[in-house]
């Protein structure tokens, strides 16, 4: 995120970022389009898509929001895609 300093590389990282977010915001949408995937082997997945965000913070009068470009790698596990 471009509020965080740094990259959140595993778990416990974008666990304390979400947890910490939840505490200030108020509302939070999100709508994914325009996705597109693709398998790379049986067990691995690439995908990008976009997002418009938008969301309600704590102290703030007007809410804030934007479109952001994702891409993601997957990794197909015996418990699902992670």
């Amino acid at each position: 995120p471009e509020e965080a300093e740094g990259f959140l590389r595993d778990w416990p990282a974008l666990e304390r970022y979400w947890t910490d977010t939840r505490r200030t915001l108020t509302r939070l949408a999100v709508r994914h389009r325009e996705l597109h995937a693709r398998s790379l082997a049986s067990d691995l997945a690439s995908a990008d898509w976009s997002i418009h965000w938008d969301a309600a913070i704590v102290g703030r009068d007007a809410p804030v929001g934007g479109d952001v470009r994702v891409v993601a790698t997957f990794r197909r596990r015996p418990d699902g895609w992670k």
